[in-house]
Protein backbone atom coordinates (compact mmCIF):
# COMPACT_ATOMS: atom_id res chain seq x y z
CA UNK A 1 0.00 0.00 0.00
CA UNK A 2 1.38 3.12 -0.83
CA UNK A 3 0.44 6.94 0.21
CA UNK A 4 1.17 8.53 -3.35
CA UNK A 5 0.13 6.77 -6.59
CA UNK A 6 3.77 6.64 -8.50
CA UNK A 7 2.18 6.78 -11.84
CA UNK A 8 -0.12 10.25 -10.77
CA UNK A 9 3.18 11.44 -9.32
CA UNK A 10 4.80 10.68 -12.80
CA UNK A 11 2.26 12.23 -15.23
CA UNK A 12 2.46 15.53 -12.96
CA UNK A 13 6.23 15.98 -12.83
CA UNK A 14 6.49 15.12 -16.72
CA UNK A 15 4.29 17.86 -17.40
CA UNK A 16 4.72 20.29 -14.47
CA UNK A 17 8.36 20.86 -14.61
CA UNK A 18 11.26 22.42 -16.25
CA UNK A 19 13.29 20.06 -17.85
CA UNK A 20 17.64 20.70 -18.53
CA UNK A 21 20.26 17.96 -18.79
CA UNK A 22 23.50 18.22 -16.45
CA UNK A 23 24.83 21.02 -19.34
CA UNK A 24 21.97 23.19 -18.94
CA UNK A 25 20.10 22.11 -22.24
CA UNK A 26 16.32 21.41 -22.51
CA UNK A 27 15.28 17.79 -22.10
CA UNK A 28 11.90 17.58 -25.09
CA UNK A 29 12.16 13.55 -25.28
CA UNK A 30 9.21 12.33 -23.15
CA UNK A 31 11.02 9.02 -22.78
CA UNK A 32 13.87 10.07 -21.33
CA UNK A 33 11.72 12.19 -18.87
CA UNK A 34 9.62 9.39 -17.54
CA UNK A 35 12.90 7.25 -17.19
CA UNK A 36 14.38 9.80 -15.51
CA UNK A 37 11.10 10.11 -12.90
CA UNK A 38 10.92 6.23 -12.71
CA UNK A 39 14.32 6.02 -11.77
CA UNK A 40 14.12 8.28 -9.01
CA UNK A 41 10.44 7.53 -7.76
CA UNK A 42 11.95 3.75 -7.84
CA UNK A 43 14.55 4.36 -5.24
CA UNK A 44 12.37 6.42 -2.46
CA UNK A 45 10.66 3.79 -0.04
CA UNK A 46 6.42 4.58 0.26
CA UNK A 47 5.88 7.14 3.11
CA UNK A 48 4.07 4.50 4.90
CA UNK A 49 6.83 1.70 4.28
CA UNK A 50 4.25 -0.89 4.00
CA UNK A 51 2.63 -0.31 7.37
CA UNK A 52 -0.92 0.37 6.92
CA UNK A 53 -2.77 1.97 9.91
CA UNK A 54 -5.64 -0.02 11.16
CA UNK A 55 -8.01 2.63 10.45
CA UNK A 56 -7.40 2.07 7.10
CA UNK A 57 -7.94 -1.86 6.67
CA UNK A 58 -7.60 -4.83 8.40
CA UNK A 59 -6.32 -8.31 7.21
CA UNK A 60 -7.56 -10.99 6.61
CA UNK A 61 -9.02 -13.27 9.41
CA UNK A 62 -5.85 -15.19 11.14
CA UNK A 63 -3.21 -13.97 8.53
CA UNK A 64 -0.43 -13.62 10.55
CA UNK A 65 1.34 -9.95 10.20
CA UNK A 66 3.68 -7.58 11.94
CA UNK A 67 2.17 -5.10 14.27
CA UNK A 68 3.10 -1.65 15.86
CA UNK A 69 1.84 -1.36 19.32
CA UNK A 70 2.64 0.92 21.92
CA UNK A 71 5.79 -0.74 23.29
CA UNK A 72 6.87 -2.12 20.18
CA UNK A 73 6.60 -4.11 16.80
CA UNK A 74 4.75 -7.45 17.53
CA UNK A 75 4.06 -10.79 15.42
CA UNK A 76 0.41 -11.16 15.50
CA UNK A 77 -2.94 -11.54 13.78
CA UNK A 78 -6.43 -10.03 13.89
CA UNK A 79 -9.20 -12.53 14.59
CA UNK A 80 -12.47 -10.68 13.39
CA UNK A 81 -12.76 -9.06 17.08
CA UNK A 82 -9.42 -8.43 18.24
CA UNK A 83 -5.63 -8.47 17.86
CA UNK A 84 -3.90 -11.77 19.37
CA UNK A 85 -0.33 -12.10 19.63
CA UNK A 86 1.93 -15.39 21.26
CA UNK A 87 3.20 -18.68 19.94
CA UNK A 88 1.39 -20.71 22.48
CA UNK A 89 -1.76 -21.77 24.09
CA UNK A 90 -1.89 -18.55 25.33
CA UNK A 91 -2.73 -15.97 23.22
CA UNK A 92 -2.67 -12.68 24.57
CA UNK A 93 -5.16 -10.12 22.96
CA UNK A 94 -3.04 -6.44 22.24
CA UNK A 95 -5.36 -3.57 22.17
CA UNK A 96 -3.38 -1.07 20.76
CA UNK A 97 -2.40 -1.97 17.59
CA UNK A 98 -1.98 1.76 15.27
CA UNK A 99 -0.88 -0.21 12.12
CA UNK A 100 0.27 -4.09 10.59
CA UNK A 101 1.87 -4.73 7.66
CA UNK A 102 2.10 -8.17 5.93
CA UNK A 103 5.81 -9.79 6.49
CA UNK A 104 8.03 -9.24 3.89
CA UNK A 105 9.13 -11.72 1.06
CA UNK A 106 11.74 -14.50 2.96
CA UNK A 107 14.88 -13.87 1.70
CA UNK A 108 16.77 -15.86 -1.30
CA UNK A 109 20.32 -15.78 -2.19
CA UNK A 110 21.65 -14.69 -5.50
CA UNK A 111 22.97 -17.43 -7.22
CA UNK A 112 26.36 -17.29 -8.33
CA UNK A 113 26.80 -17.13 -11.81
Amino acid sequence: MSLINREDTINYLMTNMNWHDEDGYPVEDADEKRAIITDLINGVPDADDGWIPVEKALPDNSDTVLVTHRSGVYIAWYNGRYWERGASAKHREIRTVTAWRPFPPAFKPKEDK
